[in-house]
């Protein structure tokens, strides 16, 4: 009885006038607090966009100068670079991400590698390096030759102004002329790098290698002007390399040359014949 009486009493003290209008006071400031809090964000938020905005859009940090600095042998032009880059006016240079820019230019049918900077405030340095060709393959449907790297990449047509003097390849399913495309024989880019080691090497007047055949499934035949056959494996190693020109060394001091060279055993295999 006593419990019932104290909730009634409870009730009735918060029925009365004064309790109540605490109540909607307390209410009415909560809100307006809220209100205030909601408004002070929002008014934040877009200052915040705002500055973003004016500093995205500032004319000091436009990007009015791009650098092209390309490594070896250029072809492609500066236009080219910028347009395949998609460097556009007005973009800033704080909002701008350079890997996309980057791996446009790596699509490039002559491009090896490419590197992309900010020079801050205004200004992209972009270092790339060319594909240089090592041989010359004949396309299916006829037409110029098509260059090669040493990756066993195809290359644009305007690199055969340096290829006029490279060695052919020879053996080869007919290829469709992808610039770009690698081709697909497996043994092509380790006869490249092969053959371009040689060319770097500045060995090139005694073993100037004219043709590269594939007529064999499982080797691959290099010729040169004085040597009728060199046989590489299926891997590429530099040891290969100076072991063939140890050989060719030895066989210059004896006055002799070679009919055959092995390469793809443990000891050099030479089948000389006297000059």
């Amino acid at each position: 009885m006593a419990i019932v009486q104290r909730l009634d009493i409870n009730r009735n003290v918060a029925r009365r006038p004064r309790v109540m209008k605490a109540r909607i006071v307390r209410f009415c400031v909560g809100a307006a607090a809220f209100v205030v809090v909601g408004l002070i964000v929002a008014a934040l938020v877009c200052a915040g966009r705002l500055a973003l905005t004016r500093f995205l859009h500032h004319p000091d940090f436009v990007i009015r100068h791009v650098y092209v600095v390309c490594q070896g042998v250029r072809t492609v032009p500066d236009c080219e670079i910028v347009a395949r880059a998609r460097i556009v006016s007005n973009m800033n240079i704080y909002a701008t991400s350079l890997e996309p820019m980057a791996q446009r230019l790596r699509q490039h049918p002559d491009i090896a590698t490419v590197e992309i900077s900010k020079r801050h405030p205004d200004a992209l340095v972009i270092s790339f390096t060319e594909r240089e060709p090592v041989a010359l393959l004949k396309p299916a449907a006829g037409g110029p030759d098509i260059p090669v790297d040493r990756d066993g990449v195809m290359l644009s047509a305007r690199k055969l102004r340096y290829a006029s003097e490279l060695p052919r390849l020879e053996g080869l399913p007919a290829v469709t002329y992808r610039p770009g495309a690698a081709l697909e024989d497996a043994r092509v880019p380790v006869a490249m790098r092969f053959v371009d080691t040689l060319r770097r090497m500045q060995q090139q007047i005694f073993l100037e290698i004219t043709s590269i055949h594939f007529a064999h499934p499982k080797q691959v035949s290099l010729k040169s002007k004085y040597i009728d056959e060199i046989r590489l494996g299926a891997e590429y190693s530099l040891d290969n390399v100076m072991r063939l020109l140890k050989t060719v060394e030895v066989l210059r001091a004896q006055h002799r040359n070679a009919r055959c060279v092995d390469l793809r055993f443990a000891d050099v295999v030479v089948t000389p014949y006297t000059l």
